[in-house]
């Protein structure tokens, strides 16, 4: 009798992750479909044939340190801090791409991200103290708060709003997006500071 569980128990394979949370009896509120770290996880496998002939494709970037993310089109944005990468995965057409733009929009250390109903893509970047922003195309148009002392780690577009979560001085600017003024701030802080 004690056989056939031993077994059992050594034949087993690796535990699968949960694919609910939380567990039962609570009822469940997310479900895990899967995990992507690098393109190879996302895109189909090359051709047999072409790599036999033309060799292996070079490895591509992974992702090193993920930390914000955004969607929009089918369309998913990560920010990788390490990197001062934005990975880009198209869902539809399986395909990983990264946007490092260079020049004035450069990325320093990119942390959140968000787009607004146009497709203009607002990183906060921590390094820099500032808000990036870039059209639908990922030009470079303007930054937001760059002749403030502030540190964005968050950000976010809704309406006519630009709302910035500033950890260096506890608060969240609230920005016009079409002329970068700030407007408000909350809490409101008192003039003589």
């Amino acid at each position: 009798m004690l056989m056939p569980t031993g077994c059992a128990t050594r034949n087993r394979g690796p535990v699968a992750p949960a694919e609910f949370f939380p567990a039962p009896p609570a009822p469940p509120r997310l479900q895990y479909l899967t995990s992507l770290s690098r393109p190879e996880d996302f895109e189909p496998p090359p051709n047999a044939l072409l790599t036999y002939l033309v060799g292996r494709p070079p490895a591509r970037r992974a992702l090193a340190k993920p930390y914000g993310v955004a969607m929009k089109d089918g369309r998913i944005f990560i920010c990788d801090s390490q990197t001062a990468t934005i990975h880009v995965l198209s869902l539809e057409q399986r395909e990983w791409e990264y946007f490092m733009p260079s020049g004035a929009g450069r990325l320093r250390k990119p942390i959140n991200i968000d787009i607004d109903a146009q497709g203009n893509r607002y990183v906060a970047d921590t390094q820099q103290g500032r808000i990036l922003v870039y059209d639908a195309e990922g030009r470079y148009l303007n930054a937001v708060g760059q002749d403030m002392d502030m540190k964005p780690v968050d950000v976010l577009v809704a309406e006519d709003y630009l709302y910035v979560a500033d950890l260096q001085n506890h608060v969240v600017r609230v920005f016009d997006p079409a002329t970068r003024e700030l407007l408000r701030m909350i809490p409101a802080v008192p003039k003589n500071e």
